[in-house]
């Protein structure tokens, strides 16, 4: 999973890109929203965080480069992500993303066109 925050003139879908680029270095082939939010109270600012999830697909011969921000990471099967993952909402987002976008075709709508200039 890869996070960021949204920069001033970016739009949601833009900065999830943006992320993806800096943290792990490839461009999204396909790229959708995901149809879900991400909430959660963040104490130390008093606040509700609603935050957009985005499905990047990625063809395999983009190499990937993990950031300097990262010191540990772990590539993991999907019946072994539960193992890592912190929050309830975080392995339940995991399982809506295989069921609609591995286990089916991804629903057309939710796709975004990226200008070819994103990467």
């Amino acid at each position: 999973m890869v996070s960021g925050k949204i920069e001033k003139g970016e739009t949601a879908w833009q900065a999830a890109l943006r992320e993806i680029k800096e943290e792990v270095g490839v461009v999204p082939d396909r790229f959708y929203s995901a149809d879900r939010m991400e909430t959660f109270y963040e104490v130390s600012q008093n606040c509700i965080n609603l935050i957009p999830i985005f499905v990047g697909f990625v063809d395999n011969n983009q190499s990937i480069t993990i950031s300097n921000e990262h010191t540990e990471h772990r590539w993991v099967s999907y019946d072994k992500v539960g193992d890592f993952m912190k929050f309830r909402h975080q392995m339940e987002t995991c399982r809506w993303i295989f069921k609609q976008f591995v286990q089916k075709v991804p629903f057309e709508f939710l796709e975004i066109k990226m200008p070819k200039s994103s990467g």
